[in-house]
């Protein structure tokens, strides 16, 4: 016979005598309780980055290379193509993909409404996977050797906004530098996505790279910079440190965490919410770990002697 087990089932039997069985049950269910509400929470919180950082990545990408000049007014300095490292970087381990990539921004006009936007342009390597999975209607833009397509992917929010719906043709105006006017572009819609990230979804548009490299005077092998993806996020800044040593001195590059520093920063601020919840659960947990074993020395004091002696 299991000695340690009979002690136990004797203590929590349902004797007349027997008063702290009510008490320890209320214990063992509010320890376990309070187990479960921090695993949970932990569960939560790491889905939910996760889930953030996955988003912000597939726009942003987890590091982006591109020339010095390159800012936030989406008007940059071109960068030629042929570079040491493209397309070989993806050989490098960690590395899924390296991407050319290109934007400006634009202005879509309906009859009555106009809207601000970032035309993205993307090339034949350009990883769709990411954008797939948000996509809620239609399908990628597909792109042919022969011509520059016209096919582009909206979001769903600029869709509702615009009141535009799969197929429609949509007219975006462009400012070139150097022309007084600004030039006019009519797309097709083949495709609507929805990320759930507003600040996102409210302005990007994806298509052909090649209607940017028209549009800004661009050849062929120039693009506004390249985008790395890598297998595993935990290990964003030590390839992008890698990154830097292989690009030279006239590139930069940049992580994810660093192009959007305040969503980061952000995510990483929840992580004290659960500190709190860990700590208001330990604290439950031990006062009833503590009174139940108050309750049960008072008690079982003739037994406890016993088993001493």
């Amino acid at each position: 016979m299991n000695f340690e087990l009979f002690i136990t089932r004797h203590i929590l039997g349902k004797s007349k005598e027997n008063l702290s069985a009510p008490a320890i049950r209320i214990a063992i269910v509010s320890i376990a309780l309070g187990l479960s509400v921090m695993i949970l929470a932990i569960s939560i919180l790491t889905g939910f980055q996760q889930e953030i950082r996955n988003k912000v990545s597939g726009f942003a990408a987890h590091i982006t290379i591109t020339s010095y000049d390159f800012n936030k007014s989406l008007e940059s300095t071109p960068v030629l193509m042929d570079q040491p490292f493209y397309p070989y970087l993806d050989t490098v381990e960690g590395i899924r993909n390296i991407q050319v990539f290109a934007t400006k921004g634009g202005i879509i006009k309906t009859e009555d409404q106009m809207e601000g936007v970032i035309f993205k342009g993307v090339g034949f390597d350009y990883d769709w996977d990411i954008l797939s999975k948000w996509l809620i209607d239609g399908r990628m833009p597909v792109f042919s050797t022969e011509k520059r397509s016209t096919e582009i992917a909206i979001s769903s929010t600029i869709a509702n906004k615009l009141e535009f719906k799969l197929g429609d043709d949509v007219r975006m105006y462009f400012v070139t530098e150097g022309q007084s006017q600004p030039r006019g572009r009519k797309y097709e819609i083949v495709g609507i996505y929805s990320s759930g990230l507003e600040d996102f979804d409210a302005h990007y548009i994806y298509g052909d790279i090649r209607q940017i490299q028209r549009l800004n005077n661009w050849t062929e092998d120039m693009v506004s910079g390249f985008e790395v993806m890598i297998n595993d996020f935990d290990q964003v800044e030590i390839i992008g440190e890698d990154i830097k040593s292989r690009i030279g001195y006239h590139l930069k590059s940049e992580t994810v965490k660093q192009s959007e520093e305040q969503i980061f920063s952000w995510l990483e601020l929840q992580d004290i919410n659960v500190v709190v919840i860990i700590i208001l659960m330990v604290v439950v947990a031990g006062f009833s770990m503590i009174s139940a074993l108050l309750i049960l020395i008072l008690e079982k004091t003739n037994m406890i002697g016993i088993l001493k002696a």
